[in-house]
């Protein structure tokens, strides 16, 4: 092992506030006192004897040697108490516990050093009364800390590296995806994952979401002929290109209404803002045949949060554009 990577354990030892035993080099500090270690037991020792097991990251026997080499320094009649026995049994389910259990904490009321603590599987050791291997048993206990820390090291920075990258993805969906109205906010919030670990979604739902545009009456192309329409889409969707968030393309059932051309139902297609769909028209008179029309829409969303110019300014330019295109084409 490193001189850089022993100086960085007994520094990481030193500073273990959340603990009330220390380790002081190769002495522990509990119970306001300084306590000796079994040479074999002191940090320097246990990092020596397990440094190929450690540099292999072979955590397992490294646990183990810690066993091992604390049982040896125990007597006979020591290794048959019921703490020494629970002891040795914690340190052996290491894999089973997060390194914070592996703190000897301090119970300042009743003054008392606790191992394993919240784990429902505790040793309390009196400050007034303390046994001849509380050392020692501390010294093994602090040293599994640090080295739980360092095998699960990797997980905790995939795990930080991932949340990370969902808290971006989470953002750029909610300022550079289809703006979602309160309704599918919720609704599509009921899909999100109970944990971290679940990515988000990529299918985003539309639920009742309101719409507007003109349509385009298509027995009457050529005079561009343009009726402003409001509608809801019952249910669609969209699907997101990226974790970026900023390109989609979707679907939707239309219901639409206008005051010319009655009601009308049918479906539209999405291309990140760009809205084109087609509704089939039933005759408003009697005699009058029933019609299709191409509806342009606009996000109303857009509209009312960040404030696009008049919608009959929007309108107004459709008009020009389709008579354009009309005319060019015929």
């Amino acid at each position: 092992m490193s001189k850089i990577l022993y100086t960085i354990l007994i520094t990481l030892l030193l500073v273990g506030a959340c603990s009330a035993a220390e380790l002081q080099e190769d002495r522990l500090f509990a119970c306001g006192k300084t306590f000796e270690i079994s040479p074999e037991l002191q940090p320097s020792a246990l990092m020596a004897a397990t440094a190929a097991e450690f540099d292999a990251k072979r955590f397992d026997l490294v646990y183990r040697r810690f066993v091992q080499l604390f049982e040896s320094t125990l007597l006979t009649a020591e290794k048959n108490e019921p703490d020494v026995s629970k002891f040795i049994i914690g340190i052996t389910r290491t894999k089973d516990l997060e390194a914070k259990y592996y703190n000897v904490s301090h119970n300042p009321i009743r003054k008392e050093e606790v191992f394993f603590s919240a784990t429902g599987n505790e040793i309390l050791v009196k400050c007034d009364s303390i046994p001849s291997h509380f050392a020692d048993m501390a010294a093994v206990s602090l040293m599994t800390r640090w080295v739980r820390g360092q095998e699960i090291l990797p997980e905790l920075k995939q795990r930080s590296s991932f949340v990370a990258h969902q808290s971006l993805a989470h953002e750029a969906l909610l300022y550079s995806g289809l703006p979602m109205w309160p309704w599918e906010l919720w609704a599509n919030g009921k899909r999100l994952g109970k944990d971290d670990w679940e990515p988000l979604f990529k299918t985003q739902l539309v639920l009742m979401r309101p719409t507007a545009g003109v349509g385009i009456d298509t027995r009457n192309g050529i005079a561009g002929n343009l009726n402003v329409s409001v509608g809801i889409e019952p249910l669609g969707f969209v699907r997101y290109q990226s974790d970026k968030y900023n390109a989609w393309w979707g679907a939707s059932l239309l219901v639409t209404s206008s005051t010319s051309s009655g009601t009308g139902v049918g479906g539209l297609l999405r291309w990140n803002n760009y809205v084109l769909g087609m509704t089939h028209h039933e005759a408003n008179l009697t005699g009058e045949p029933a019609g299709n029309y191409v509806f342009v829409g606009v996000e109303l969303y857009d509209m009312f949060n960040k404030k696009r110019d008049d919608f009959n300014e929007w309108k107004q330019l459709q008009q020009k554009r389709v008579s354009d295109l009309m005319s060019q084409v015929h």
